[in-house]
């Protein structure tokens, strides 16, 4: 039996036990892999675009730029030519840069993502993209 001094708590306490065993939810970080309609890291949202190491669209927390200060984030660049793919598959051309982020080897990416250039003529400049070949 209680003592009478700890009655009182033992509402909260209650009220406190069934949030302590659920299951926390860690949404995806930004520029990371991601399912449709998550939310992502730094404010970033699950888009569906085409910068993967296969080229087809997948599933990646990024945002629409036209600079790179649209980014968030200290790795965060805007990248153009990144389309983004609709639910019936039609693309909007990439027309608009995406965020997405910038590295120089796999480790500086999130998980599901690895470094890669993603046009042959982009040197240098090399971004995390959706590891599809896995």
């Amino acid at each position: 039996m209680l003592p009478a001094a700890m009655r009182p708590f033992l509402p909260m306490l209650l009220a406190l036990l069934p949030a302590a065993c659920a299951d926390q939810y860690d949404p995806p970080l930004s520029y990371g892999r991601c399912v449709s309609d998550e939310l992502c890291g730094l404010e970033t949202r699950c888009d569906r675009v085409t910068a993967s190491t296969t080229g087809a669209p997948a599933t990646l927390c990024t945002l629409p730029c036209t600079v790179d200060r649209n980014c968030p984030g200290l790795a965060g660049v805007c990248v153009s030519g990144v389309a983004v793919v609709a639910d019936g598959g039609a693309a909007d051309g990439g027309l608009a840069g995406r965020c997405l982020r910038a590295c120089s080897v796999d480790g500086d990416c999130r998980p599901g993502t690895v470094c890669r250039a993603l046009r042959p003529d982009a040197g240098a400049d090399r971004v995390c993209v959706a590891n599809l070949s896995m």
